[in-house]
Parts: structure tokens; sequence; C-alpha cells
């Protein structure tokens, strides 16, 4: 028996070296973002504010290593827990510009309003799974209208829902500076992702 708990858990975390983690770098008053802290932490990749170079290097690092999934992280300005994004939207309002100097505003995908698409990860699976690790968590049917809201799309559309996008509040320091409101550690963070990240890899091996 020991020896097949040992084999399955091998087999899981050989899943989770399948998916990639990202995160983003700052932007606006935005000057520590814990998502590309995290990600980094965990091996993956800080991406550029700016969706379709996000996507670009996205894909050629998941061809290198071979991956075949996506946990993309993001930070949410005055959320006060980690939100799991069950979709996205089909639509861009950007409120400033990307790192490519980009504003963007209409559909994403031309199409008509509300073809959202939405993750084929259970949502509310990882975000109570977060709670029971500790960390609060729920699931958001709302990830903005500016980048992680862009990219999120690109991933669902061109990964057919293999990803899950997850935006995380703001490190104490960075909320502070910033005149107050909700946060959480980076330690907190990081438990999430990690058990986002377990799940995933159980979700690959079942698929299998």
């Amino acid at each position: 028996m020991r020896r097949e708990m040992m084999t399955g858990d091998a087999t899981v975390m050989a899943a989770e070296g399948s998916i990639l983690v990202t995160g983003f770098g700052s932007f606006g008053d935005e000057r520590v973002n814990p998502s590309g802290l995290v990600a980094r932490r965990l091996g993956g990749l800080e991406l550029p504010v700016a969706a379709e170079e996000a996507w670009e290097v996205t894909r050629a690092e998941m061809a290198r290593r071979g991956a075949v999934a996506v946990l993309a992280l993001g930070v949410a300005g005055g959320r006060d827990r980690v939100c799991v994004e069950a979709r996205a939207v089909n639509r861009t309002d950007y409120p400033l510009p990307d790192d490519a100097g980009r504003v963007l505003s209409g559909m994403l995908d031309g199409g008509v309003a509300g073809t959202d698409l939405a993750t084929v990860v259970p949502a509310a699976e990882m975000a109570r799974r977060m709670r029971q690790a500790g960390v609060p968590a729920r699931v958001s049917r709302d990830a903005g209208r500016y980048v992680c809201n862009h990219f999120y799309y690109l991933l669902l559309q061109r990964l057919k829902g293999m990803a899950v996008f997850v935006h995380v509040p703001r490190l104490p320091e960075e909320a502070g500076r910033l005149g107050g409101g909700p946060s959480l550690s980076l330690d907190q963070v990081e438990r999430a992702v990690r058990v986002g990240l377990r799940l995933m890899g159980r979700r690959l091996m079942l698929d299998k």
C-alpha cells in the first residue's frame, strides 16, 4: 500500500511539473507584484504586463518544458482574499496602457457580447481547498477588463480550457504604501498556489 501511495504521489508530482506558473511584474501603482514573486519562487515566469506578449512568452516556455497547462497569477488591489477566476470575459476596457503602450477597448474575439470562456479546472473545489489550507479564498466570475482578463482569455482559447487564473491580494507593505486596505503575506499566497497546483496535477493525472 505504501508503495502504491508513493507511486501515486510521484505521478501527481510529475503532472504538477507539466503546469507552468506565471505571474506579472509591476504596473501602474503596483510597484511590487506578488504574482510575479510567487511565480518565480515556484520556478515559473514573471511576464510583461501585455497580454499578447505574455502569451508568446508563455507559449514558448510551455513548448520548451513540455507543459500542457497554466496556472496564471495576477494581483487585484482591494480584494481581501485569493480569487479563483472561473471564466474570462470577451471584453477589454483598459484603464491604463499596458507594457506595450496599448489602451484597448472592445471585444477580444469579435463575435457577440457574452461569449465568455470558462476554465475546465474545478474553480470552486480549488477555492475550497485553499480555504482548508488556511488561506482565505473564493471563486470569482469577474477577472476585470485589463491585461489579466485579456491574457486569461487567450490562455483558455488556445489551451482548450486547461488553464486557470488566480487573483491575489496585495502584499501588506504595498497595501500600506497605497493607503491601507486588505492584503496577504507572500507565504500565504504561495501556500494557496501550491494547493492549486496539486489539484491541477491530480486533474491532469485523471485525464490521462
